[in-house]
């Protein structure tokens, strides 16, 4: 294992900005009667406004937001649950830059603040963390790395299934603030981490016949998720609703 710290320079202060769809868009929809289709559609905007400020060179990233009293009753899954977009601007600024309005054109601003380093508060400190994690995600992908959480580790396509299986480089980001600015800790170690293969799926169906209580513990990219593998779906199937996922095995 090796490590590094690196300062990165120029975030002392940053201007912080919260977003939400606007009502009228999405009380615009043909049937306002379905709460769920309504909250699809304010979650597609906050992700495709993330999506086109990442790809302009914003520092942004999307949170949960809990909107309205907490109702008991709906359980851990509450229904005013939604998704908010966070846009981070380096220096000091009362508005956003004209350059990121067309990305935010269908959002309103429900918050907005500046952070100076170290910080006060918690949750815009988890959401700058998040968003410095998505810019490095980025640098990152031309070099063939993949994001497990908040890990990234070296991916080869699987052409051949039984060259993949050695330990690849990965590397893990611990972001502190000081009065000074913000550091980064940069861990490489290796670990075992690979495309889940033809060979395991015929294992886990071959072992699942005989043992019901066997479930092969995987991990999706890539959003880090651990999960253990309960069964297969036909591709064109896998396609259309997880596209952009990918099912890796851990050990």
């Amino acid at each position: 294992m090796w490590t590094n710290v690196f300062r990165i320079g120029g975030l002392s202060q940053i201007s912080w900005f919260q977003f939400l769809p606007v009502e009228s868009d999405l009380n615009s929809l043909p049937d306002k009667s379905i709460k769920a289709e309504q909250k699809d559609a304010a979650t597609l905007l906050v992700l495709s406004s993330h999506l086109q400020l990442q790809k302009e060179g914003f520092l942004s990233t999307w949170t949960n937001s809990f909107v309205g009293p907490w109702d008991p009753s709906q359980g851990l899954h509450n229904p005013d649950e939604k998704i908010k977009l966070w846009l981070f601007i380096p220096g000091r600024h009362v508005s956003v830059l004209e350059s990121a309005q067309s990305a935010v054109s269908r959002l309103r601003v429900v918050a907005s603040g500046l952070w100076l380093a170290p910080g006060d508060s918690e949750e815009v400190a988890a959401a700058l963390s998040q968003a410095l994690r998505n810019r490095i995600e980025r640098a990152l992908h031309g070099f063939s790395y993949m994001r497990f959480g908040d890990v990234f580790s070296k991916y080869h396509p699987p052409q051949i299934e039984e060259c993949f299986r050695r330990a690849q480089p990965t590397v893990e980001f611990i972001f502190a603030a000081t009065q000074e600015s913000i550091f980064v800790h940069t861990i490489i170690s290796s670990k075992h981490i690979r495309a889940l293969s033809t060979s395991d799926i015929e294992k886990v169906l071959e072992h699942s016949s005989k043992n019901s209580s066997y479930l092969l513990p995987v991990i999706i990219s890539p959003h880090g998720m651990r999960g253990r593998l309960t069964g297969c779906s036909p591709n064109d199937l896998v396609k259309q609703v997880y596209f952009r996922w990918t099912l890796f095995l851990i050990y």
